[in-house]
């Protein structure tokens, strides 16, 4: 491949333009333009002169660091200017309303700004509890065989020597209210919802790379044609080489929905070689009656990764599920059969939930009663 069609590649990857799957990224990763990519990486200033020996899997780390960042310095960019054009507005509407009412102007522009919640706590192998919120940036442990880098993104990362001779966990749990993101050590990226944990080794073995998911997790896994990548999540497995898609246990009622973006993504209940095989655009529903696959609006699904609540014909039970772990409050129905309603539309999770549950109350007929952190919802 020319190398100015590579070098444009490369730069649409790390942009976010070009995503794991895509058949341009499937290109770089072909073992014979690997040296033409150290190359590229080269001229676009992501990595040294010296560093053109770099092997294939570190290549592929630098890269999907470089994207994470990028991702990151844009996301607070864009914030930063949100703030710039609030603040100065809802003091000057603060100034003219203390005069009717005594109100603590801070507690006003934290109604009007974002809600954005990079909180975790990292369990390491001896037990010890890292908060995550409270370290700095660039900050970099050397633990388990591993050196492991919070960013100044707050992006955790892990990279090994390859050298343990037992594997090594490491859990990150994430609260309520809270969000996180973590590059494992073969490259795969996994960012985790509220109330989600997710267990995995500190260095993958030989024969496969597994981590055990609670919660809601959304997987951008590093291809190894050698070594599938496996998540076990409420009894059941998702096994893949490379590929992008979505885990949710948190449903109602108990069951496991995975929901592919890209790539292909094999589910089984774990210990059962018999597996229900997705194709991008599919989601496996995994109960106690078996696996059944669907076609789905996949946006739907991932939506909360881009920062956003999308609903299409959902229950007001599920919906609040939902609310009830981003916001930390909880939902009471007042009268039988509310959590039945269905709801259609979407908000952005940076939305305070009192601007959030007012959305909802416009079209579905129904009264919400705030009341600290309990919300009554009443016809």
């Amino acid at each position: 491949m020319e190398i100015d069609k590579l070098k444009k590649i490369l730069q649409d990857v790390l942009d976010g333009n070009t995503r794991p799957g895509d058949e341009a990224w499937e290109r770089v990763w072909d073992d014979d333009e690997l040296h033409a990519v150290r190359f590229a990486l080269l001229e676009l200033g992501e990595i040294r002169p010296e560093e053109l020996v770099t092997r294939r899997d570190e290549i592929w780390r630098r890269i999907e660091r470089a994207r994470v960042s990028r991702e990151r310095r844009a996301h607070w960019r864009r914030m930063r200017r949100v703030a710039a054009v609030l603040l100065p507005l809802a003091v000057a509407g603060v100034w003219w309303w203390l005069g009717e009412r005594r109100v603590d102007p801070v507690e006003v522009v934290r109604e009007v700004l974002a809600v954005t919640n990079n909180r975790a706590v990292l369990v390491l192998d001896d037990g010890e509890r890292v908060e995550l919120s409270s370290v700095a940036g660039d900050t970099v442990w050397q633990r388990d065989g591993a050196t492991v880098t919070l960013d100044a993104s707050r992006v955790v990362s892990y990279q090994s020597d390859h050298r343990q001779q037992a594997p090594r966990f490491n859990t990150m749990i994430v609260p309520r209210t809270g969000e996180y993101e973590l590059l494992l050590d073969d490259g795969s990226r996994v960012i985790l919802n509220s109330e989600s944990e997710l267990r995995f080794p500190v260095s993958f073995t030989r024969e496969e790379r597994r981590v055990f998911l609670k919660g809601e997790g959304y997987f951008e896994v590093a291809r190894n044609e050698g070594r599938p990548f496996i998540v076990t999540a409420g009894g059941v497995d998702l096994r893949v080489l490379g590929t992008a898609f979505n885990v949710n246990t948190h449903d109602p009622e108990g069951r496991v929905l995975a929901t592919l973006v890209s790539g292909s993504l094999g589910v089984s209940t774990t210990g059962d070689d018999a597996r229900v095989l997705l194709r991008p655009g599919q989601q496996a529903i995994a109960s106690g009656e078996g696996i059944v696959a669907r076609d789905v609006d996949v946006a739907l699904y991932t939506s909360w990764v881009h920062g956003r609540f999308a609903f299409e014909g959902a229950t007001l039970g599920e919906i609040t599920g939902q609310l009830e772990r981003w916001y930390d409050v909880r939902f009471r129905f007042a009268d039988e059969g509310l959590d039945g309603l269905l709801f259609t539309g979407m908000f952005k999770r940076e939305y305070t939930i009192e601007r959030a549950i007012s959305i909802i109350a416009r079209t579905t007929r129904v009264k919400f009663d705030k009341d600290g952190d309990t919300i009554t919802v009443s016809r």
